[in-house]
């Protein structure tokens, strides 16, 4: 459990500082297909022998915390960075 939420922790505090970007999304989706592509390869290797449950939710667990980050990322990005980006940018056009 531990290593799930690292997973989350640190996926959500790269899409936070990637949130600083003005076309944040972009790169947030990119994790996300990536994120999911990693997933389907791993699952259909995972496909041609017997699987535990064990198994399965041990590989794809991560994957998808990873894309739950990414979306919650996304969500601040929509809704609680945009003051934050024009904060930084009237300070960076004074000077």
């Amino acid at each position: 459990m531990p290593y799930i939420l690292s997973i989350f922790l640190i996926a959500l505090v790269s899409c936070c500082i990637v949130n600083l970007l003005k076309q944040h999304y972009i790169i947030q989706l990119a994790g996300i297909s990536f994120l999911i592509t990693y997933l389907v390869l791993r699952l259909y290797s995972l496909s041609r022998s017997d699987v535990t449950l064990n198994e399965f939710l041990n590989c794809s667990i991560p994957a998808m915390t990873g894309v739950a980050a990414c979306l919650t990322g996304m969500v601040l990005g929509f809704w609680v960075f945009p003051p934050i980006r024009r904060k930084i940018n009237r300070v960076l056009t004074k000077n």
